[in-house]
């Protein structure tokens, strides 16, 4: 298999170990048993996540990366800064908000905005979130914030059914501007199911010629006690109806 080669060093700063599990060392990503991508985790004395190594294996060509990371805090907010490259920057900030630049010259220019509210849901200048009664997302709906000029962005929105317990039907549609105006047509349908809150299968269908059809499948197993993955399988239509041979599989390993 022929392997492109990535190299990412990040300092993360999140939790990765559980109470009844030791901290995270690793997380495998293998396509068709060889190595696509493996992650290694690092932790400082006191037990905090300090820094994750990335490497990506494709084509045999080496394309390396590189994210710092640097904690202020303003009162009573944290801000985590991401930089990449040098050239783009994420600022997430502790109360919830989330900001993205490009390095313009010398100068630092907001590319997009959005901010996390109580119940996980995204709030952001371009976007509607309906919920319902139990706080479950029901739609996410974006729209053009300047209708009035030439630029008229084609936006994904999503749409969610609740079909018995740990059952979810989420359906993505592709909102498209033409003959002036917005047309929204579906274009995949995701069938998953949950169990102690943590997702353990979705099936994913494409719309082709009219009709959704079965893309792939995913499943995941985990320790649920401390709620944290132990592997994921990915696997084409056939292969899981008849071979149960994943092309793709995604392994943790933790501390004991």
């Amino acid at each position: 298999m022929k392997k492109i080669f990535a190299v990412l060093l990040c300092a993360l700063f999140i939790t990765a170990c559980s109470s009844t599990r030791g901290n995270l060392l690793s997380k495998v990503e293998y396509h068709d048993d060889d190595v696509f991508e493996r992650e290694e985790y690092h932790y400082s004395s006191d037990g905090e996540l300090a820094l994750v190594t990335r490497v990506i294996y494709y084509n045999n060509a080496p394309d390396s990366s590189w994210t710092e990371y640097e904690i202020r805090r303003n009162g009573q907010t944290t801000d985590t800064i991401e930089t990449i490259n040098s050239i783009k920057r994420k600022i997430k900030s502790s109360d919830g908000t989330i900001r993205s630049y490009n390095l313009v010259g010398d100068e630092w220019k907001e590319k997009s905005f959005r901010k996390r509210d109580e119940k996980g849901g995204d709030i952001t200048e371009n976007a509607v979130l309906v919920y319902d009664k139990k706080g479950r997302i029901l739609s996410r709906e974006l729209y053009d914030p300047d209708e009035t000029d030439d630029d008229h962005p084609t936006f994904i929105t999503d749409t969610y059914k609740y079909i018995g317990r740990g059952k979810v039907i989420r359906i993505e549609s592709k909102k498209e501007y033409r003959d002036g105006s917005y047309h929204k047509e579906p274009i995949r349908k995701y069938k998953e199911k949950y169990k102690n809150g943590l997702r353990t299968k979705i099936v994913v269908y494409m719309m082709k010629d009219g009709k959704f059809r079965k893309h792939c499948v995913n499943t995941w197993k985990y320790d649920f006690r401390a709620k944290v993955p132990l592997k994921s399988f990915a696997y084409s239509p056939s292969d899981y109806i008849i071979f149960r041979r994943p092309w793709q599989k995604t392994i943790w390993t933790y501390e004991k």
